[in-house]
């Protein structure tokens, strides 16, 4: 299976192709919810038998396994079990295993996992748990929404979960319902709604580079609210997928998408505060647009939006550890949400030039330098990632600069000199010193 880790491939192999074979003598009923139970039923009977420093390497495995290398093993399993599954089921089960993934990508990302730890059983549940929804595929979203039926489990987060969902109502519409199932699920909607009222209110355009709100139910059994469907993904799987399969992305085209969007925020006062790849979404096509989502934990500084200074003392450490800056680990600190901001956006910068998904180590700028960056767009990207009082001050500071750096290298014809890296570093320290970055 190529580059399939090991332990994943040896650990889920037979547990697979028994849920394959149980599925297709109709040993479980056709539905998400008894998919999911089987398979997490499977999958922790199973860990229970195995040592926990396997169960640290499966974890670490799994948060590297890219949506490609799941279909490849899942027709291998398949033709291993001698049976046929439905292409609904092999969805579910396809979701399955990439919410595991994202899970322990999570884990292993954010919380630095020891063997000791992962000993907890209270983790070992939380991951299992993490990739069972609520919902059903088939399921009406909701009530006064009975021309939408609820198409592919997309993933769950700490509000809920997210599905797309058909309008089977005589047009080809599909939209995605981030529905709210925990049980303080009125005190999260009740949130999101009054960012993205908010933000629509500022921003009433639909922005090419942020992801539209379509409507929002508090009304219902799940509170939702729908957005526009981007079907290529998110930046976090295309940075996980393999390179020969995913569409070609240039990173510094993608970075000025990126902060096409939040400069546009940013102007009106509107901090995102959990900007991460798994929070930018792609457009399919040959040339992926990125888009910008949840702005659950968004910081509003407009005039009609302040927030009061409780508030603000309340959700100033919220984001995700590896995107926020040095300074949140102070005791009471009180950072800059547009610096905030920034530095996650210098961190994403990074890891899409090095394609990993890790924090920039203290050599950073050498590691750019080694994947052909050159010397201007280091010193932005360095410019990102300092010290408050010499970061950007915010999106739309940052965005002046971008626009002025050097375009992708050209196709050099066979039997010409490559110049170009002299030239271009030539040019970029030149630059640096004309904008005074230098």
């Amino acid at each position: 299976m190529g580059s399939v880790d090991k332990v994943v491939w040896t650990f889920l192999g037979p547990l697979v192709t028994q849920f394959i074979t149980e599925v297709a003598v109709d040993q479980i009923k056709w539905a998400t919810a008894d998919l999911f139970g089987r398979f997490i039923q499977l999958f922790g009977k199973k860990a229970e038998q195995t040592p926990q420093v396997e169960l640290l390497e499966l974890l670490q495995g799994l948060a590297k396994l890219p949506p490609s290398k799941i279909d490849q093993m899942i027709a291998c399993w398949e033709k291993e079990s001698g049976r046929k599954i439905s292409d609904e089921e092999r969805r579910d089960l396809h979701q399955m295993l990439l919410s595991l993934s994202m899970g322990a990508n999570y884990l292993t990302t954010q919380g630095r996992p020891s063997s000791a730890w992962f000993r907890s059983e209270g983790l070992l549940r939380q991951l299992l748990e993490g990739i069972a929804p609520i919902r059903s595929r088939g399921e009406l979203v909701g009530n006064g929404f009975e021309s939408w039926v609820l198409k592919d489990f997309l993933g769950r987060g700490a509000f809920g979960e997210v599905w797309s969902a058909q309008f089977e109502g005589g047009h080809n519409w599909t939209r995605a319902y981030k529905f709210f199932t925990q049980s303080d699920a009125q005190e999260w909607v009740r949130r999101e709604k009054n960012n993205l009222l908010a933000l629509k209110d500022q921003l009433p355009t639909h922005h090419p580079n942020i992801v539209s709100v379509e409507n929002i139910s508090t009304n219902q059994e799940y509170p939702f609210i729908e957005f526009e469907y981007v079907e290529g993904g998110s930046l976090e799987q295309w940075i996980s997928e393999d390179v020969g399969v995913r569409p070609s992305l240039e990173p510094q085209d993608t970075i000025r998408g990126l902060l096409n969007g939040l400069a546009a925020a940013h102007a009106k006062g509107i901090y995102h505060r959990d900007l991460k790849p798994a929070n930018i979404l792609l457009t399919n096509g040959e040339v992926p647009v990125p888009k910008l989502t949840d702005f659950g934990l968004a910081t509003f500084q407009t005039s009609e939006h302040l927030m009061r200074s409780a508030q603000q003392t309340q959700t100033v450490l919220a984001g995700t550890p590896m995107y926020l800056p040095p300074e949140f680990q102070q005791s009471f600190a009180q950072p800059n949400p547009a610096k905030q901001d920034v530095f996650a956006l210098g961190v994403i910068w990074y890891q899409l030039v090095v394609n990993r998904l890790e924090r920039p180590p203290y050599n950073f700028a050498e590691r750019l330098a080694e994947h052909g960056v050159d010397s201007y767009s280091i010193l932005l990207i360095s410019r990102c990632l300092a010290d408050p009082d010499w970061r950007f001050q915010d999106a739309v500071e940052l965005n002046e600069h971008v626009r002025d750096t050097l375009p992708p290298n050209w196709t050099v014809p066979d039997g010409y000199v490559d110049v170009q890296p002299i030239f271009r570093e030539f040019v970029a320290r030149e630059r640096a010193e004309h904008v005074g970055l230098s």
